[in-house]
């Protein structure tokens, strides 16, 4: 199964529900960052319980998008990277060497972005 459809938008507050995040192609909700909620003095939930938490999870918000949205260009930049960069080194030469550890870091960030870690 595939996941939602990118890019993903930030929709803003949906009144005290807290802040989605859906796809720009179907409209799909795809996350909710729910408030924490505190139950006022007559026992009804309150809305954002302060306004640093609002600003966090907006943040929280954002930061999701831009991952998710660059997620494929990322890892098509690093498969190009393992590809050409890394595909022409001359075995045992110094560049070799010294790039081996580096190597091993850019085919465990595409195993991980591809979802195989």
């Amino acid at each position: 199964m595939s996941h939602t459809p990118t890019p993903w938008k930030l929709t803003g507050l949906m009144s005290s529900d807290g802040i989605a995040i859906e796809s720009t192609v179907d409209h799909w909700v795809v996350a909710l960052i729910e408030p924490d909620v505190d139950e006022d003095d007559e026992g009804q939930d309150s809305n954002y319980n302060s306004d640093e938490q609002r600003k966090l999870d907006q943040a929280n918000a954002e930061f999701i998008i831009r991952a998710v949205n660059c997620h494929d260009e990322l890892l098509h930049a690093l498969k190009a990277v393992e590809l050409g960069v890394f595909g022409s080194m001359i075995p045992g030469s110094d560049i070799d060497v010294c790039t081996r550890a580096t190597r091993a870091e850019v085919r465990a960030a595409i195993a991980i972005a591809e979802g195989k870690q």
